[in-house]
């Protein structure tokens, strides 16, 4: 309470232990405007399963999810640029009647619009991604809180909680 008292609103509060109450009582005694950019992140101790220095913090225990980011990343690029002809609009001569003119631009509908949701899904990973090099990966975009790990695990691009999304 000092700290926001004297008007920091970006704080990192180190913990030993990772426990659901010290965030509980955080997430509740401390509240930021969802349109500020303050934040209190708990930086709490995480054993890890490799080595001896098992005392690492939360923020690089999420490390583990760039590896998948950015495969995920190449994997759609890769996408777009093997359905990037398939997207062309269809040629008059293309097909040999008009129900297969016709068969050939529904086809081409559904590869733009798989290719737009791709886009946004490419969107979405490059900005987790940048979110981990900025040391806010993790915490919902918008209420600050921490995105739950199974969320994390199904979707690591993910920026916001479940609450938070259900409103974006």
């Amino acid at each position: 309470s000092n700290c926001i008292n004297s008007g920091y609103n970006q704080i990192y509060l180190l913990s030993q232990f990772n426990t659901e109450s010290l965030h509980r009582h955080v997430t509740d005694a401390y509240r930021f405007d969802r349109f500020g950019r303050g934040y209190v992140e708990i930086l709490s101790a995480e054993q890890t399963e490799h080595g001896d220095n098992w005392y690492q913090s939360k923020s690089k225990g999420f490390e583990r999810y760039r590896r998948p980011l950015e495969e995920s990343l190449v994997e759609i690029e890769q996408y777009l640029q093997k359905t990037e002809e398939s997207a062309e609009a269809v040629s008059p001569d293309r097909g040999l009647g008009r129900l297969s003119r016709m068969e050939a631009m529904q086809d081409q509908q559904l590869i733009l619009e798989a290719r737009r949701r791709k886009k946004m899904q490419k969107v979405s990973v490059q900005s987790a991604l940048q979110r981990m090099d900025n040391g806010q990966y993790g915490s919902c975009i918008f209420c600050g809180n921490l995105i739950p790990e199974e969320r994390l695990e199904v979707a690591p691009e993910s920026s916001s909680c479940v609450n938070c999304s259900a409103f974006s």
